[in-house]
């Protein structure tokens, strides 16, 4: 039982690298949610580098 695991395991990696590499070559084959989704993900948040820096400091027990 445990070799079917691993050889469905081993499947469902190949068929999701070969999605991943159709939809890289042609990514208008992809629904427009998904779309959508991949450009606000490709933005990344506003951060306040001062806010970021203290909070790291904090985190290291580096408190100014």
């Amino acid at each position: 039982m445990e070799n079917f695991r691993s050889t469905e395991a081993t499947g469902v990696l190949i068929a999701e690298n070969m999605l991943a590499a159709e939809y890289i070559k042609n990514p208008d084959k992809l629904p427009e949610e998904l779309r959508e989704q991949i450009r606000q993900s490709s933005v990344p948040p506003a951060v306040d580098p001062f806010a970021y820096a203290s909070a790291l400091m904090n985190f290291a027990g580096l408190a100014a």
